[in-house]
């Protein structure tokens, strides 16, 4: 990318990393985790993102979501008569921004906890298990990181810098990794109780 303008280079760079982030890896390999100057990056960009409505921000992010795939089935409000999967009709629509908002306050949490590995590791496996119920696979993780890239891209504006870009995408990659990680842990779980009660 030498020949293209440094804004379309870092975007491309950003999206490099999210496409290394495999969902075949195993979860924790491969994965780099936030360095100190990341946290920081993401602390105080995210203390931005933070004064936006949370129901605006969850509503964007799943409008870029479904920019890129229609995961109307995953969710209750999807399933809903007269759903519209238009991502412009996503974005507004009160039952997506409801859960929207859920959403942004769960990567509040985790960028709470980027700084305790320990407690964050947890919830993230838990999380992960329960999503694996409602239908969510491992190809959807990209996804939404993507999506998550490109909704922190609209909201900080200049200050989604090729350094703040890269600070989430590593972000992203723990989260996806561990996420991951708690489902696989849950499915080898419930298979030896299924083993054990033969």
């Amino acid at each position: 990318h030498t020949d293209s303008p440094p804004i379309f280079r870092y975007r491309m760079q950003c999206f490099e990393r999210l496409a290394c982030l495999q969902p075949a890896r195993k979860p924790n390999s491969g994965v780099s985790l936030p360095t100190e100057d990341d946290i920081k990056r993401i602390e105080e960009t995210w203390a931005v993102v933070k004064t936006l409505p949370a129901k605006t921000v969850g509503g964007l992010l799943f409008k870029h979501i479904f920019k890129k795939a229609d995961v109307s089935a995953l969710f209750s409000f999807g399933r809903n008569p007269g759903f519209d999967p238009n991502p412009e009709a996503v974005q507004t629509n009160e039952d997506v921004m409801r859960h929207g908002a859920k959403v942004v306050q769960m990567v509040s949490a985790a960028v709470g906890l980027l700084r305790d590995l320990g407690k964050l590791t947890p919830v993230l496996k838990e999380l992960g298990a329960k999503h694996a119920k409602y239908g969510v696979v491992a190809a959807h993780y990209p996804v939404v990181g993507a999506a998550f890239i490109d909704t922190l891209k609209d909201g900080l504006q200049e200050a989604f810098t090729p350094e703040v870009c890269s600070a989430y995408t590593a972000m992203w990659g723990v989260v996806q990794a561990t996420m991951l990680a708690g489902v696989q842990e849950a499915e080898a779980a419930e298979a030896a109780a299924k083993a054990g009660g033969k």
